[in-house]
């Protein structure tokens, strides 16, 4: 507006030489700047003349354009507000001129109103209420601040400065504008303000059952509170156990469980009920093979279990044997009957159970009688019955019949005799089966006892094996003989069990390990022969005593050791002198019994007794214990053929005893 004035003037000077000189206005400066409100600047107005020099002008008329930027007292321009406008100067001659007036305010001082924020849940938004000031103290709106945190785990910053919780911690947000700066403690720490249950009612189905307390402590956006103070308290500690944040069945029933997080409380129902979820079946004992006299109790015990292992209330029952092994219907109440293997079938609902057991019934013995013979050899003592069925299927009892008559070397010698019988109860003498060896030093010199009878490997007929030796030369050692009617017997060259001696015998040394104190022989399904005889262990420096021992031979000529199977080490102290005489038989498919001898004759009143074991598989053997023996009577050797049991008895006291070979039944159920 201004210049539109100027411009006619010029022109009416042009036009016009004789009209009265131009006015001019001048504002300076024509830009006034403004860095804070409320602050005041009187510009300077020139007024031009001709060609007459600026001169101030004192009156004049000033226009804001917009007053909410500046305002005009009496030619003062006060600022007021951010932003740009005009000042309109008019002179009283008609001239004017204008000047911009900027208004920016400039940082000169930040002002955070809180210190210190506290943030109370995760994720929660708190304004930082930073106030900036210019250098007269006005407020700075939509101002441009800078927020830098020292720790962002624990907080962050909008880009309209609000401070955003993140983790529970203190940090510092630095606010920054210009050259200003403004430093806000931030602390984030969760307040409990609600909790959160995933059910009301927790259940146990086991004893000793532990569970995590389902409540969460929760801020008020609904965010774990997860450094919270808790305690559980619970109404029947009877029923449940407090394990710091967790809780433990400990028997049936309902309780309450009081959960406290930051003064919030929450209650919640346990219920324990136990669950079946196996039946445990066991022996009472590690023994492989439970040998029970007939009609005692089998030592087994079936309890219901939860899943960890606490007994249920109830009674499994147990399903009938098939073999009839036993009697009964539940675990408490079972009753051997029958020897075999079998397996436990148990149930309780929809619960199985299965207990495999090898049950061996102890044997029965009945009364001791003298053999019913109708005549024995004359001036003889009896001694190391043996007893067979022969292939005709009669009772065949062989025992050494050892001299009463002292002969010329002053010996009592024995021969090996036969006694047959048809029906197992009245016996025949059948006179003389092998005779011993003329001289006392010959191999069979003192007698012959003990024999085993099998089918001969290496042509027609039958093998003999049989114990021979001499007291005072070789000792005792299992030799054999052949025969092609089981009843007439060449004796073989050579040894087949060897006492570990040399021929001829090398005196003084006495022969280490006799043999042949009972033999049993069989024929393995691979076509080994196998021996069980009562032998001395092979084992340096020898052992004074005899063992039952394994031997094996491809062809009944050439044995050699195995193994030991029943040892005086087994026994209590009225078995350890010496264990031998076995006599085997297969009581069920796959369990087998062996009938020994076994004494303490070597301790004062000590006496000889007869023991049993029993096995599955004929090498590990269980002793079961003493099958006969009475104070004042001694049983020596053992020979069983079917339920008749062969054996010598003699009073315990004085020597020389009086032998009376006898025989019982044995019942093996």
């Amino acid at each position: 507006m201004t210049g539109l004035a100027a411009a006619v003037v010029a022109t009416a000077c042009l036009t016009d030489p004789t009209a009265p000189a131009a006015y001019r206005l001048e504002v300076r400066p024509d830009t006034i700047r403004f860095v804070a409100l409320r602050d005041t600047v009187r510009p300077l107005i020139l007024e031009h003349h001709g060609s007459v020099g600026p001169s101030p002008l004192f009156i004049a008329t000033y226009e804001i354009l917009d007053t909410s930027i500046a305002t005009n007292t009496s030619g003062l321009i006060m600022s007021r507000g951010a932003g740009s406008t005009r000042l309109v100067v008019r002179s009283p001659h008609g001239a004017s001129d204008t000047a911009v007036v900027l208004v920016s305010q400039a940082i000169a001082r930040l002002h955070a109103l809180r210190d210190t924020v506290t943030l109370g849940a995760l994720e929660a938004l708190e304004p930082l209420e930073v106030v900036a000031t210019d250098p007269l103290g006005s407020e700075i709106e939509h101002v441009s601040l800078r927020y830098a945190v020292q720790d962002t785990v624990i907080a962050t910053v909008t880009d309209s400065g609000a401070v955003r919780a993140r983790a529970n911690g203190i940090t510092t947000v630095t606010v920054t504008g210009n050259d200003q700066s403004a430093a806000i403690v931030v602390h984030v720490a969760q307040r409990v303000t609600q909790i959160s249950t995933a059910v009301d009612t927790l259940r146990f189905t086991s004893l000793g059952e532990t569970q995590l307390v389902p409540a969460q402590p929760l801020d008020s956006l609904g965010y774990p509170v997860m450094e919270a103070a808790t305690s559980i308290t619970v109404s029947d500690t009877s029923i449940l156990a407090v394990d710091s944040l967790s809780i433990r069945s400990k028997r049936n029933g309902e309780a309450h469980v009081h959960f406290v997080a930051g003064g919030i409380a929450s209650d919640l129902v346990a219920l324990v009920g136990q669950v079946p979820y196996r039946i445990a079946a066991q022996l009472a004992d590690t023994l492989a093979i439970q040998s029970l006299f007939r009609d005692s109790l089998i030592p087994v015990s079936c309890t219901i279990r939860d899943r960890n292992g606490f007994e249920v209330a109830g009674v499994p029952t147990v399903a009938p044997s098939s073999a009839g092994r036993w009697i009964g219907t539940t675990c408490d109440a079972l009753r051997v009957r029958e020897s075999g293997f079998d397996t436990l079938r148990i149930a309780s609902d929809s619960l199985t159970a299965e207990l495999p057991v090898v049950l061996a019934v102890r044997p029965i013995v009945g009364p001791v009688t003298p053999l019913v013979v109708d005549q024995m050899p004359g001036n003889t003592s009896v001694w190391a019955p043996s007893a067979r069925r022969n292939s005709l299927g009669q009772f065949e009892v062989y025992f050494t019949g050892y001299t009463t008559i002292v002969d010329s070397t002053g010996q009592q010698p024995g021969d090996l005799y036969r006694l047959v019988s048809d029906d197992g109860q009245q016996f025949s003498y059948d006179g003389v089966v092998l005779t011993h060896d003329a001289n006392t030093c010959d191999l069979n010199g003192s007698g012959i006892e003990n024999i085993a009878i099998s089918p001969r490997a290496d042509a027609p007929g039958w093998r003999m094996f049989y114990s021979g030796g001499s007291f005072g030369c070789y000792g005792w050692q299992v030799f054999s003989a052949v025969s092609t009617d089981e009843r007439t017997w060449t004796k073989e060259p050579g040894v087949r069990v060897s006492n570990g001696g040399s021929l001829p015998p090398d005196a003084p040394v006495t022969p280490p390990w006799p043999a042949g104190e009972g033999i049993v022989t069989d024929q393995l399904p691979d076509g080994t022969w196998r021996m069980t005889v009562g032998t001395y262990e092979p084992i340096t420096p020898p052992e004074n005593k005899f063992q039952i021992t394994e031997w094996h031979s491809s062809d009944q000529l050439q044995w050699s050791y195995v193994r030991t199977l029943v040892t005086t080490r087994q026994l209590s102290a009225e078995g350890q002198r010496s264990a031998y005489s076995p006599t085997l038989s297969e009581i069920a498919p796959g369990v087998w019994r062996m009938i020994f001898t076994a004494d303490d004759l070597n301790q004062p009143n000590g006496r000889s007794r007869l023991w049993s074991a029993v096995s599955t598989d004929r090498v590990t053997w269980q002793v079961e214990g003493q099958i006969l023996g009475a104070p004042g009577v001694q049983y020596f050797y053992s020979a069983l053929v079917g339920d008749r049991l062969f054996t010598i008895q003699a009073p315990q006291a004085p020597t020389p005893w009086s032998t009376t070979l006898v025989d019982l039944t044995v019942v093996q159920p």
